[in-house]
């Protein structure tokens, strides 16, 4: 009896069952199942069509005939579509017929062309499609193999396993470095490069190297980078007894999001090898849902037709004498049934591949040509019509390269006024999308299918909502003598906010699209007047007002998690641009009356996330020089947003002064509202919104504030808060400033059980700065044992965007915003096939540099390593305008005129200076900065004194560090008028500006 596997004819996993009859001759066929479930109950291999991604195991065996068993019996539980082992000869020995024994059923078995001292295979499922790629196995490197493997469509994935020796000589790295290089020009859509390289000298997490720049770690560290090469293993890879656990297998992509950071996972060795087994799932087949149907060309439409109906409407007789509700009804059905009229449909059928973004009609019509050229060539075979193919084949081929030309330099230089655009034609060329994934039910099982996932989401969304109660015994007086009790709206007011309508948003649940409003804003604005004034009047809100369509937005952890996504509300714009108006209002009112605290920092004009983190870290500085340990405890509610109360809210901003109708139409605005969650085109049921503001509302900010806005008045301390972000710290250098510090915690905490805004007691973190002890913290809220909460303890903390240190040397931050430049360098790398100077500028100053620049002010870097590190960043991306590629950083730099971004970080220095001595910046900048004695006539009349300071980081310190170059400025530059005339004049000061350091 014979068993073979007849992988075309029946199910993976299954087999056929030959026997061959001695008497007849005849030949007997019967089907199995290889494991003791059915075919149908196998989840691991499915039909392509169906195929969300291919599971990868990847190890250093170490020798696998003597480990075969135990492999393959792994192999049985754990069904890889793609395997790469490393080591797979026993080492010293010069007999290398083994390799006829490394089948495996239900494998194709990859070898390279010259045998290795160790060996390389790929094992690949025969359920894909692949073959060898001779071209890269033809390479001076031998211990690789390279494969590609079809992809749905037309994409193609280049699979590669390397083994590198750890006695490996530089000629012999560099030809591996050559080997990546040419793969990476072969243009594939998907790479996936595994092996192990025995590069222990680099640290990955930190993207540092151990050993000098010259040497061949840090070259091959260089290489990956500068080919855009993403590497996904995180923790050590081999462990061996006596010896520090080392990270050595590495697994590359060409774009982060290939590989679900969840599914990699580490596993115990195969027999005595010290490798860990590596398995993971390499994300490449799209989710494509059909969300066929007709949709509106907003930008299609005609206008002048839908103005000129609309004008000869008399909205004084259709809107007298009607409710509110009425009034919105009669308003909204004019403008849907002129939206039929006049805005055409477009058919969309998202089951098809939709043509790229570039495409336009000429570059259509030269393909459809071509094919009828071929066609005809096809038919006849005549010289004549091959002639005209020829022509038509090479025009078609100019007006694919000219279109796309065309459209990626409108997406480049476009790409600061239109950042949407841009990111629109990058993601188009993703292989891989971050949508919703699974999702875990509350009883533990797992939503799949869109419906089940919109239904789990607005459940969680929904289970957060506070329940109101009345407050007894609050103090409502008013801290103002003066109220905010209506409001006055002309009908420029509404024409005014018309003006600024952004026509690339979306539409909210009444349908009306910013497009077509902004383009019949001249013939609206009056009846939307009437309305609006109508609504704040009576203090009432129209029904349609109040319904939401929520959109979950993934926020960080676990995919599966629905905690793990934050609702934001896509409501009307109609009532968004009545909310702006309102909003304006009382924001005048409040900071005209003073009636916002100096602690909150969020959504006031002249005031950011920067300046508080500049007033934050020069206390904490101080202190350190002054040789005096800080804590600082970083305080994280729990759904800020959707917790708040109404019934407490309604009573604060009364308190505050806001009274009569502008209240009563606020308390109408949250009260009765619904939401339904939305994915694609499947939305959930509508659920009732209890309680919190709405996040993408327009009025959410201000409301927040006004909740939150006592909060520092219960703590005696220092507390910093931006929005929800709040943090407490104080010197502790005594057992009395330490309890001090815990009473003010707890303090905050009652706040927060009065007022219903629970602090989130797992993400509350406690950063000792300068630290000489370990006090801990505790929550007032008790565990299920009774016992009170202890804050957790953190080296490092994220805080309004820069990640602050227990050294405060800011090397964390600095190597977060490195990786997140280079994913983005990628990016575009990976988009855009053409690149002159001018696309590169406009996307480098609009896209990139604001990643390496934001808040420098705060954290500008001394080392000289960080230095390199963020100038590596410059260096590479100039590399990408191929016309000077060849030239070197300083010659790049001067023919794209761009100065490095040590000189940005100093100019930045001194506009930030500027912006808090002129009263730009609502900082304290007397707690900054101390100006030079008058009776000093050298210098300009706003010199600084410079401060004295003992430790190395004082001296680096933004208030330190910018005197000199302050100081050096001429007295015309520091007091220009205004701030673009200060950085005209700072331009025109003998600075240096193309700054370079020299080891870049």
């Amino acid at each position: 009896m014979l068993t073979v596997s007849v992988d075309n004819f029946v199910p993976v996993n299954s087999y056929v069952t030959v026997t061959v009859n001695d008497n007849t001759n005849e030949l007997n066929i019967s089907q199995g199942v290889s494991d003791t479930q059915s075919v149908k109950e196998d989840k691991k291999f499915t039909s392509k069509d169906n195929m969300k991604s291919l599971r990868v195991l990847f190890s250093n065996v170490d020798t696998l005939s003597n480990k075969r068993s135990e492999f393959e019996a792994h192999l049985s539980i754990e069904k890889p579509h793609i395997i790469g082992l490393c080591e797979i000869y026993p080492k010293n020995s010069m007999d290398k017929s083994i390799a006829s024994m490394l089948n495996l059923a239900d494998y194709e078995k990859y070898l390279p062309d010259k045998v290795g001292d160790r060996g390389v295979v790929i094992y690949i499922h025969k359920s894909l499609t692949a073959f060898k790629v001779d071209i890269l196995s033809e390479s001076g490197f031998n211990e690789s193999v390279w494969c590609e493997v079809k992809l749905e469509g037309t994409d193609k994935l280049l699979l590669g396993c390397i083994y590198r020796s750890p006695s490996s000589v530089s000629c012999n790295n560099k030809k591996l470095n050559d080997l990546i290089c040419h793969a990476r020009n072969l243009k594939y859509s998907h790479y996936l490069i595994m092996g192990d390289f025995n590069y222990p000298e680099i640290k990955w997490v930190d993207n540092e190297v151990s050993s000098g720049i010259n040497t061949d770690p840090f070259k091959f560290y260089e290489c990956m980078q500068n080919n855009f090469l993403f590497q996904h293993i995180c923790t050590p890879t081999r462990f061996r007894t006596g010896q520090n656990a080392n990270l050595l297998d590495l697994v590359f992509t060409n774009e982060e999001n290939m590989i679900a950071k969840d599914s990699i996972q580490m596993d115990s060795p195969v027999g005595k090898s010290d490798h860990c087994m590596i398995t993971f799932d390499f994300c490449c087949y799209l989710n494509n849902e059909n969300t066929s149907g007709d949709r509106f060309s907003y930008f299609r439409g005609n206008y002048e037709l839908f103005n000129e109906t609309l004008n000869n409407i008399d909205w004084d007789v259709l809107l007298n004498n009607k409710s509110i509700n009425e009034m919105w009804k009669c308003f909204s059905s004019v403008m849907s049934d002129n939206i039929d009229r006049f805005i055409p449909k477009k058919k969309t059928d998202r089951k098809f591949i939709s043509p790229p973004l570039w495409m336009d009609r000429a570059t259509k019509s030269a393909i459809v040509k071509k094919r009828k050229s071929w066609k005809k060539y096809k038919y006849s075979r005549n010289n004549l019509s091959y002639v005209k193919y020829v022509k038509d084949r090479n025009e078609c081929t100019n007006a694919v390269k000219n279109a796309k030309l065309s459209f990626e330099q409108k997406v480049a230089l476009e790409s600061k006024t239109n950042v949407k655009s841009f990111w629109n034609y990058v993601n188009s060329k993703l292989k891989t999308r971050s949508g919703i994934g699974t999702l875990e039910k509350p009883d533990g099982t797992l939503a799949s299918s869109t419906a089940d996932k919109v239904e789990v989401l607005n459940q969680f969304f929904t289970s957060v909502f506070t329940q109101t109660e009345d407050l007894k015994d609050y103090d409502t007086n008013s801290v103002s003598n003066n109220f905010l009790n209506d409001i006055n709206i002309c009908q420029e007011d509404v024409l005014k906010k018309l003006n600024k309508l952004k026509t690339d948003k979306s539409a909210g649940p009444d349908g009306l699209h910013p497009k077509v409003l902004y383009e019949v804003r001249n013939a609206i604005c009056y009846p939307l007047f009437l309305i609006f004034n109508k609504s704040i009047i009576e203090g009432k809100v129209p029904d349609d007002w109040k319904n939401a369509i929520v959109s979950p937005i993934f926020k960080k952890g676990k995919k599966l998690k629905p905690g793990n996504y934050r609702p934001v509300s896509l409501t009307s714009v109609v009532c968004k641009i009545c909310e702006s108006i309102i909003r304006d209002n009382i924001m005048k009112f409040i900071l005209t009356n003073n009636l916002f605290t100096s602690s909150q920092y969020g959504f006031r004009p002249g005031r950011s996330c920067v300046t508080q983190l500049l007033e934050v870290l020069d206390e904490w500085s101080e202190l350190i020089d002054s040789g005096f340990p800080l804590d600082s405890i970083f305080l994280d509610f729990s759904k800020a947003f959707d917790t708040v109360t109404h019934q407490r809210l309604f009573l604060k901003l009364e308190k505050l002064g806001i009274k009569g109708c502008i209240l009563n139409w606020i308390k109408s605005f949250l009260s009765g509202r619904k939401q339904c969650v939305r994915i694609n085109n499947t939305t959930s049921t509508w659920s009732d919104v209890v309680s919190g503001v709405l996040q993408g509302s327009v009025l959410e900010p201000v409301i927040f504030l006004t909740f939150i806005n006592d909060l520092p008045d219960v703590v005696e301390g220092i507390v910093k808060v931006f929005a929800d972000d709040c943090k407490v710290y104080s010197k502790v250098s005594s057992d009395y400033e330490r309890c001090k510090l815990q009473e003010n915690l707890d303090r905050l905490c009652e706040w927060s059980d009065m007022w219903k805004l629970k602090f989130n007691a797992a993400k509350c973190k406690v950063l000792h700065i300068n630290p000489d002890n370990d006090l801990q913290y505790r929550y007032t809220m008790l565990d299920e044992s009774g016992n009170f909460i202890a804050l957790s303890t953190v080296n490092e903390e994220k805080d309004l965007g820069v990640t602050f240190e227990s050294n405060l040397k800011f090397e964390k931050h600095i190597s977060d915003i490195y990786n997140k430049a280079q994913r983005v360098l990628s990016l575009i790398n990976h988009s855009f096939d053409y690149m002159d100077q001018d696309m590169f500028l406009t996307i480098y100053k609009s896209i990139v540099r604001p990643l390496l620049e934001y808040a420098t002010c705060v954290w500008s870097p001394y080392l000289k390593k960080d230095i390199r590190k963020l100038e590596s960043v410059q260096r590479r991306a100039t590399k990408l305008v191929k016309n000077i590629c060849h030239l070197n950083y300083e010659d790049r730099l001067r023919s794209l005129g761009l100065p490095t971004l040590e000189y940005r970080r100093d100019r930045n220095d001194m506009i930030q200076v500027y912006k808090a001595l002129h009263g730009i910046d609502d900082i304290d900048w007397m707690s900054l900065f101390t100006l030079a004695p008058s009776n000093n006539t050298r210098g300009h009349s706003l010199k600084l004194f410079k401060k004295q300071c003992k430790t190395t980081h004082r001296l680096n310190t933004f208030s330190i560090r910018v005197v000199d170059q302050w100081n050096n400025l001429s007295d015309l530059t520091v007091t220009a008028k205004t701030l673009n005339n200060f950085k005209s004049a700072l331009n025109g000061e003998n600075w240096n500006l193309y700054k370079f350091i020299c080891s870049c």
